[in-house]
């Protein structure tokens, strides 16, 4: 990754005009894997240099879809930090600067105005706001309907699978768990190609499970989210949360289960 960051930043400086942008814009892309790369492993004040920084070459790129994918990738900084309100004015703003474009645009801008009101969505959901939540969810959902069969955006995933993944993930975050099981049935999770995005689905339904008070349903869904990607349980806070709790509370037969995926996690279960 260092390596990767120094040579996107040598980009621009040998380039002029067209190109130049066309740079930057290689440059925020960069630093918006970087970001999603050290999220949760790094201080807090590195985190906010990459996101930036990201920022700042997205700018330079003068590129509306580059604009729209640097708001979607500060916005996951704002809602991971508990700036819920910040993080939905960041991503509702962006969507409404390329909304005019949408017609003519190619489908990647399309897509990216789907994946900013996913991320306001899950945003919403999380912080109780039951019908902003449903209502940007509804403006993914007419996006994704908008794209050709099997579309999927190279570095948000937005697509049809993620749209309806994220319809588990809204339910789940409005505590309300029967909703987000009966969406969960019409999911294909083989129409998703990102591991990491299979695996949060199924972090999901273990989270459905246990607002159910259904220890056994949770641990199976935990355990295929850890077999479907285990970097993505390992090194997810709400994953590793979750397993942590299911040790601890999980009674009976179950309890050796809960505590042999602690241990295969890196948890440590009182």
């Amino acid at each position: 990754m260092p390596d990767l960051i120094r040579d996107a930043q040598a980009m621009p400086r040998q380039l002029e005009g067209v190109e130049r942008r066309r740079a930057y814009a290689v440059l925020a892309d960069v630093y918006h894997l970087a970001q999603q790369t050290t999220a949760y492993g790094v201080e807090a004040e590195l985190y906010w240099i990459i996101a930036d920084r990201g920022r700042l070459a997205a700018q330079d790129a003068d590129d509306p879809l580059c604009l729209a994918g640097a708001a979607w990738a500060f916005g996951n900084g704002l809602r991971e930090t508990g700036y819920a309100e910040e993080a939905i004015r960041v991503v509702d703003e962006a969507a409404e600067a390329i909304r005019p474009q949408l017609e003519d645009g190619p489908d990647d801008l399309r897509g990216m105005f789907g994946a900013l009101h996913l991320h306001a969505a899950v945003t919403c959901a999380r912080d109780g706001r039951e019908g902003d939540a449903w209502r940007h969810w509804d403006a993914a959902d007419e996006a994704a309907k908008r794209l050709p069969a099997g579309y999927v955006h190279t570095w948000t995933v937005f697509g049809r699978a993620n749209t309806d993944f994220h319809g588990v993930s809204v339910g789940v975050d409005l505590r309300t768990p029967g909703l987000a099981l009966n969406r969960a049935e019409s999911i294909d999770l083989d129409a998703m190609p990102s591991v990491e995005r299979r695996s949060r689905v199924l972090v999901e339904l273990a989270r459905a499970q246990r607002q159910r008070k259904d220890p056994a349903g949770a641990l199976h869904w935990m355990g295929r989210a850890y077999k479907a990607s285990p970097e993505t349980v390992r090194y997810t806070p709400s994953a590793r949360g979750l397993i942590a709790d299911l040790a601890k509370e999980t009674r009976g037969p179950l309890k050796s289960d809960a505590l042999q995926l602690a241990d295969e996690v890196g948890v440590l279960a009182a």
